[in-house]
């Protein structure tokens, strides 16, 4: 079983409207992909986001609420699980499928990332950028006394708040598999 998220996986994840805006080939050229590598493929979205996402809710098989963690891969496979052998899954979001989907069509790595830095009632709360770009570019200097470190087994996650707003940590790049809030450090 395959699992492909629609939705980032906390509350400030870009909309995957926006994501995947222009980009509806690529994810259905991923999925195609992926049903090479099983035949169950189970596609995820928040109830909320059904709205706007176009012909991309053809292949939602399964939509989930919009409290948290309802739309965590971990907690879907949890709930559809049929047996112990379906407790191996993959999963996988669907902007990442549809960088990997355009690197196997173009043979080029797509660079750029489309993340969330946000505060109360932010109107354009996205940042598109070059994957890899460091995060002080993006934030400037911060107080030492801003970051939370956070534990989860071998991994270190942390988090930055600076007057009111979640950012990253400075030293930090951005990775093809970090998500806002929860950026992997490498220790």
């Amino acid at each position: 079983m395959i699992i492909v998220s629609l939705n980032g996986n906390d509350i400030f994840s870009p909309h995957p409207g926006i994501l995947l805006k222009n980009r509806e080939g690529l994810l259905e050229f991923g999925l195609e992909i992926l049903k090479r590598f099983s035949d169950r493929i189970v596609v995820t979205a928040r109830k909320n986001s059904l709205e706007t996402l176009g012909k991309i809710s053809d292949h939602i098989t399964h939509i989930v609420p919009d409290t948290y963690p309802a739309w965590d891969p971990l907690v879907v496979l949890y709930h559809i699980k049929k047996n112990q052998q379906e407790n191996c899954a993959w999963c996988i979001a669907s902007d990442h499928l549809a960088m990997m989907a355009q690197f196997l069509l173009t043979g080029h790595y797509p660079v750029e990332k489309l993340f969330t830095v946000t505060k109360f009632q932010d109107k354009k709360p996205h940042i598109l950028t070059r994957q890899g770009v460091p995060i002080r570019q993006l934030a400037g200097d911060v107080h030492k006394d801003s970051l939370i470190l956070r534990h989860y087994g071998h991994l270190r996650f942390i988090t930055l708040m600076v007057s009111g707003i979640a950012m990253l940590q400075p030293r930090m790049a951005i990775d093809l598999i970090d998500v806002f809030l929860c950026w992997k450090m490498k220790i």
